[in-house]
């Protein structure tokens, strides 16, 4: 048994020299028993390691010396101990095999799965805005309407006459000085004229206007001819010497109350000699 344990760790550890190798090869084939404890020893090499595998060693073979060598007075050994111990190591070696076999694999770590690179989004192109809707866009707002003439209080003033009653009198020809004003519905105008120009039974006209500006100066509400009188008509004058003259105008008039405009011209001529304001 010795020897046949020692052929098949040499065979195993490659130290059978090679006419041994060769016998012991042939025999494998014919011998399955051979075979299969030649299969054993490399299953227990393979899972005892080089250090496991002495001490396994050394163990067989002290077993098989006691197994082997008599007893001491000619009696045989114990073999009952010795099976024992051998089916103590074959249960260990069986137990390490079965180990080594069926043994769960080690939970490996979880691998992430690869980042999976999202494609880059694609640029949308701009909505097309119908065409009426484009030209609603950009329709550029229009300023709010001025106030409507007719919303203008009646006592607001007119600023196109406001400035040529500041300027009055308007010419150098005819210098006039004049008030008027309402009583009731009653109009009344009195003033005085120096003019060298003005030629006896000349027409002059007052016209009036109300406060909006739309109205001047074709809106009158009123137009009638000054009374014009010659202060001291017996006097001397001197040679393209300056007359005085009287003005005077009366008329009933039904208007609201507000504030009017008065123009008084030489008839037949557009420029203005006088321009003043009166309230109702």
């Amino acid at each position: 048994m010795q020897e046949q344990y020692e052929r098949i760790e040499a065979y195993l550890d490659g130290t059978l020299p090679e006419p041994e190798r060769k016998a012991f090869e042939a025999e494998l084939e014919r011998d399955k028993t051979l075979a299969a404890e030649v299969e054993l020893h490399r299953r227990v090499h393979r899972t005892l390691g080089n250090a496991d595998e002495w001490a396994f060693r050394q163990n067989l073979e002290a077993i098989s010396e006691a197994y082997e060598a008599p007893a001491e007075n000619g009696k045989p050994g114990n073999r009952s101990a010795l099976r024992l111990l051998l089916g103590i190591l074959i249960l260990i070696i069986v137990a390490s095999l079965l180990y080594y076999f069926f043994m769960p694999a080690p939970d490996a770590e979880p691998v992430e799965p690869p980042a999976i690179e999202q494609p880059a989004p694609s640029p949308t192109a701009p909505e097309e805005v119908p065409e009426e809707e484009a030209v609603k866009e950009t329709t550029t707002p229009t300023a709010p309407e001025d106030t409507p003439i007719a919303n203008i209080p009646p006592d607001q003033p007119n600023p196109a006459l406001e400035a040529l009653v500041a300027a009055s009198p308007l010419s150098a020809t005819y210098e006039l000085a004049v008030e008027a004003r309402f009583s009731n519905q009653n109009f009344t105008l009195e003033g005085e004229m120096l003019s060298a120009q003005y030629e006896e039974g000349q027409s002059m006209t007052l016209t009036l206007f109300d406060n909006r500006p739309d109205n001047y100066p074709d809106a009158l509400l009123h137009t009638g001819e000054l009374q014009v009188m010659e202060i001291d008509e017996d006097a001397p004058i001197a040679f393209a010497a300056k007359k005085a003259y009287f003005l005077a105008y009366e008329a009933a008039l039904d208007l609201p109350a507000g504030l009017y405009y008065y123009v008084i011209r030489v008839d037949g001529e557009a420029e203005a000699l006088w321009v003043g304001k009166v309230e109702q």
